[in-house]
Formats: C-alpha cells, structure tokens, sequence
C-alpha cells in the first residue's frame, strides 16, 4: 500500500480517538452542552442499570460489552424495562467496572455546563423514548431523562471468559439510581 493511500486513514483515526477520550459530540450519543435555558429538575422516578462498563473498539473487551438492561419504577404508576446497547462511539467506558467513576460517568447535577449527562448519551433516543412511554413521559429536547444520584451499585462477577489481565478492572456494573430531567425553568413532569 503507498503512502498516499494511507494518509486520509490517520486524520479519521484522530477524530476517532479524539471523540473517545473527550467523551465525543455524536447524535444518539455524547455530552453536548444541554439546549440554553435549561434545568436539573426532580421526580418520584426511580431505576435499577446493570451495564458492562467495557468497550468495544477497536474489538471487544468482554463478550457483553456496553450492553446493559434497565427497569424504571415510577412512583403511583409503574414500571418498564428494557435492554439496550450503549452507542460505540460517544460514551467510552474504557476503564471497566470502577463504582469510583459511577458518578463521574452517569451523574447530571445542577453545574450543566460541567455534569450535563443525558440518559441518551449512553442509550439510543429511540430505546429510551419508548421505555419512558411506558411510564407515562414523553422524552424529548424540552424533557430530557438523566441520572441525578446513585443509591446504591456494586460491581457484579464477571464470567469466566470476561475476566483476567487483558480485561481492565473485571465486573459488571449495577446501579440503583434517582432520575430527573433536564426542561425549561417551572416544568411540571406530567401525571399519567
């Protein structure tokens, strides 16, 4: 293979990594600033997330890599679960099962500028609208699900196979957590 030909591979891989290391700027993924005017309000919604916190490029680390499965619990009306995959690109999870990143990877608090951490940064919109349909709440722009606090999570054994020195820090992550959303100042989350 010439020279030439390789040359336009290197810029492509820069953006790529480029994107991984900052967290990336991706649709269905990423930590874009939120939409101006924004805040973190609060609900009676509830979840549990278990999720394999590895990655999948250049291969993957483990054989359930950034998939995960979640059930929302609202109060007074229900629940809904579903499995998802974590999109590829835009949410590195590069480091493994680690409860000492939990927050820093998932938590939104009122700094948006600093923790703005939309649930569809590390769940496809599509999957995330219809599990929140469920319940009785239309995601969208203007009402966007994130995490606001973590209970309680734990790093779960991972298999025989998704285990050893080539895996960083082995383990399945699970997570019971407090959802909020990120909407316009005075949004009230409706009542199903």
């Amino acid at each position: 293979m010439s020279r030439m030909k390789r040359m336009p591979l290197v810029p492509a891989l820069a953006a790529v990594m480029v994107m991984l290391l900052a967290g990336g700027a991706t649709a269905g993924g990423g930590f874009n600033p939120p939409p101006p005017g924004l805040v973190l309000i609060t609900s009676d919604i509830t979840a549990h997330v278990v999720i394999d916190p590895h990655e999948t490029f250049p291969v993957n680390v483990t054989s359930s890599a950034k998939n995960g499965y979640i059930v929302v619990q609202r109060k007074h009306v229900g629940s809904a679960e579903t499995v998802f995959q974590v999109p590829m690109f835009g949410f590195a999870l590069a480091l493994g099962c680690d409860p000492s990143l939990t927050e820093a990877r998932f938590v939104s608090t009122t700094t948006p500028i600093v923790d703005y951490k939309p649930m569809n940064a590390w769940m496809n919109d599509d999957v995330m609208a219809a599990l929140f349909q469920q319940i009785g709440i239309t995601a969208s722009a203007a009402l966007q699900p994130t995490i606001t606090a973590v209970d309680a999570q734990a790093c779960l054994p991972a298999g025989a196979n998704d285990s050893g020195p080539s895996v960083p820090k082995p383990g399945i992550l699970a997570m019971d957590v407090e959802i909020g959303f990120w909407a316009p100042p005075g949004t009230v989350i409706p009542k199903k």
